[in-house]
This record gives C-alpha cells, structure tokens and sequence, in this order.
C-alpha cells in the first residue's frame, strides 16, 4: 500500500497525502500521549499481598535432666515451668519464626543417695527459624518445608552442695538445618453421629499438623571446663568469667517438634507443642550435657 504518492503532474513537487492516510498518520502521533494517559490514570490492580502474622503467647512444663562432669559426675533430674513469647510469619510457601522462651525449676539427684544435692536451674531460649516450600505432592494436603534455624541458649545453674562452684553458667550458639512437614486435618463438612442413643454432631474445624526436626550444621559454646573456680579473687578481680572458653565446632545438638494447630473461626489459633532438644559439649572430659521434653499450649493471635 503507498502511503505517500508524488504527483508528476504537480510541477512544484508537493506530496499529497490521501485522506485516510492523513487521519491515520495523526493517530499515530498521538499514540505516545495516549499511552502515558492510560498509564497515569490505570488504577492498581494487583494488591500487595501480605504474609499472615501471629503471635504466640505459650505456657509449658519442662521435664529434663543434665549432667556436669566439671564438678559432679550425678545426673539431675527434675521439672521447670515455662514461658514463651513469638512472632510467626507463614503461608503454603514461606514461613518465618522468632521465638523467645525462659524455664526455671529445681533439680535433684537420685533419691538412693543419703542427701540429696538439688540444683536450681533457669534456662533462656531465644531462636529464628526460616523455612521455604519444597513441592513433594500435587495434593494440598501435604506441605514440605526446608531451611535452617539459630538457637542462642543460655543456663544459670545454682547448687549450694558444690561450696565454690555453687554457681554454673554455659552458653550454647547452635546453627541447624530443618526440614517440616505437615499435613491438614480439617474436617470441612458437618457430620452427623450417633453413639448408642445419643446423637451429636461434628462442626466443621480447621486443623493441621506438624513434624519438625532441627539438627546441628554448626554448634559452639562458652563455659568454664574445670573442676574448680578461677583464680579471679586471688588476684583481687571480680571477673566471674575469666577462665571461660569459647569453642567452636564443638558438641553436637538435635531437636524436633510435633505441633497440632486448631485454627479459628476469627483467625486466631490454638497451638499444641511437644519439643525435645538435647545438646552436649565436645572435647574431652569434663562433660556437659542436658535433654529437655517440653509439653506446651500456645494461643495465637493473628495481626495481619
């Protein structure tokens, strides 16, 4: 098609532009303002998605054991009440969670002994998890979860039977590769029961459940390793801490964590926990370690 024709009988050489070709040659031209107006003027259609938010406010009880080859070779055993406090970030895909928990308790040693040396023993945890979804299933069902964790965990230990190391304090910094997997539970149809001559009925609940198990990539810690108290106020020094070591790549540590999670209606949730962790330190004696079985009732609140 020509958009342009020169006419040969026009002496002065004018272009002459057929009409059609003149209104098409004028839009054109005002493509580029049309386009910016569009733009300008073109509401948001896609709306910022925002990961659900909770936090967890949790009560537990602590039933544990440890042992301190530093000063005793006895194993304590005994139970600690326990409080937590976290911020939770998840959906199908992601899911973010930073936790703070604190337990304190008194620990005894075997009752076959004559007297009994109790310990009293507060511990802090405070953790931040970080997992993303592996696809395992074509099913909505099933949710695969892998990433890592880091636990800073500290115990304050106090037994008066051991005169000058009365006092026992370790740290441990552990960084753990995880993977969890859950399963939804929920029952999303009413259902009519009879049980005998009593007839009741099922709502419909939003339930889930987990498994979660956390073992150790990097583990350090920082205590004192010996049988007997520093040196700090011969010399005239209130270093409580002069002899402590801090080793890295030492120990080992392992945890997991199998949660039901009963959703409600108004978004909130109910969260029940049974956690084990166990950790020890490395090298040669002496020796420190300890392995907690947690039971735990969490409420969650949704913010977002």
């Amino acid at each position: 098609m020509t958009f342009l024709y020169i006419s040969e009988s026009n002496i002065d050489g004018s272009v002459v532009i057929y009409p059609y070709m003149r209104k098409l040659f004028l839009f054109l031209l005002g493509l580029p303002g049309l386009a910016i107006g569009q733009e300008a003027l073109a509401p948001e259609t896609r709306a910022r998605y925002i990961r659900p938010k909770y936090y967890e406010l949790g009560a537990g009880l602590n039933v544990s054991s440890f042992k301190d080859l530093a000063t005793s070779p006895l194993l304590y055993t005994g139970g600690s009440g326990q409080f937590v406090l976290g911020i939770i970030r998840k959906d199908s895909r992601l899911e973010s969670n930073l936790s703070f928990r604190f337990s304190s308790g008194i620990y005894a040693s075997p009752a076959e002994l004559r007297e009994r040396a109790q310990s009293v023993v507060s511990s802090a945890f405070i953790s931040y998890s970080r997992l993303y979804q592996v696809a395992i299933s074509d099913s909505d069902k099933w949710n695969l979860k892998v990433g890592g964790k880091l636990d800073l965990t500290g115990n304050i230990r106090q037994n008066p039977s051991l005169l000058n190391n009365a006092t026992g304090i370790e740290s441990f910094q552990t960084l753990f590769g995880s993977a969890k997997i859950s399963r939804d539970i929920s029952r999303n149809d009413l259902k009519r029961k009879r049980f005998l001559f009593v007839r009741y009925k099922l709502k419909p609940k939003k339930r889930d459940i987990s498994y979660q198990l956390n073992t150790s990539f990097l583990n350090t810690t920082y205590r004192n390793g010996y049988a007997y108290i520093n040196q700090a106020s011969i010399k005239n020094s209130d270093n409580f801490f002069e002899d402590y070591k801090f080793s890295a790549f030492s120990g080992f540590r392992m945890s997991s964590a199998i949660e039901l999670t009963r959703h409600l209606p108004n978004g909130n949730g109910i969260k029940y926990s049974y956690i084990w962790d166990a950790y020890k330190t490395g090298g040669e004696l002496p020796k420190f370690a300890m392995t907690n079985h947690i039971i735990q009732i969490s409420l969650l609140f949704k913010v977002k």
